[in-house]
């Protein structure tokens, strides 16, 4: 089990997971870790297996751990994913089928089959990472921001806007500059520096001259 990889299509990584708490990104991508190359077929796990593949701290009772497993669906349900091109847009739902049994203690899942090649066939464009390590982390902007690294594994650099990156981790619109440097990426730091040698660097856009005359418009993350 501490050897099992998640590895899906970059175009995953395009999508916001609103309001995923830490245990939630983390029943997800155990998920996604073994229902991984097996097609359309349904993926059976016991309770216990799934506590072993995302860390589940042991005081979670069975019919606790069933509630979050319908939460993750719940919120997987309302996440707008969707491909678009010059002359269309799709939307969809991951998942075709989430069965939660509490009394034999055990998930059903299913994989939406026109949408399984994001999880399905992975030759090309696809972020990879190590199960374990991801639910060693606290942070659930510190794992977002984990996963999303992955895909530039082979650069070593994710650049990207402060709009799409508050639009990615669901940043709450509240948060000024200052909440964002100590709720986020703090915490993102703190966590993935030791373990990724990441360092953040922050792009600005001078506005004028005197005090407070520029903006934060970009992240660069080098790791």
């Amino acid at each position: 089990m501490s050897n099992e990889i998640v590895k899906y299509s970059n175009q995953f990584n395009a999508q916001a997971l609103r309001k995923f708490t830490a245990l939630d990104l983390d029943l997800l991508m155990a998920i996604a870790a073994r229902v991984r190359d097996k097609e359309i077929d349904e993926v059976t796990f016991t309770f216990e297996e799934l506590r072993r593949l995302a860390h589940v701290k042991k005081n979670l009772t069975d019919k606790e751990l069933a509630a979050r497993i319908v939460e993750v669906n719940d919120r997987l349900l309302a996440c707008r994913f969707r491909f678009q091109d010059d002359s269309r847009t799709v939307q969809f739902t991951l998942f075709s089928g989430f069965e939660t049994d509490w009394k034999t203690r055990k998930l059903l899942v299913a994989v939406n089959p026109r949408f399984s090649f994001l999880l399905n066939d992975l030759t090309s464009q696809f972020t990879r990472f190590e199960l374990a390590e991801f639910t060693a982390l606290k942070s659930s902007y510190a794992k977002e921001t984990y996963r999303r690294l992955k895909q530039y594994r082979q650069t070593g650099v994710w650049k990207v806007s402060i709009e799409e990156f508050r639009r990615l981790l669901d940043v709450p619109e509240s948060y000024q500059t200052r909440d964002l440097n100590k709720r986020v990426l703090k915490p993102i730091q703190d966590e993935l520096g030791p373990l990724l040698n990441l360092v953040v660097h922050k792009k600005f856009h001078k506005k004028g001259t005197g005090r407070g005359g520029r903006s934060l418009v970009g992240l660069e993350f080098e790791f």
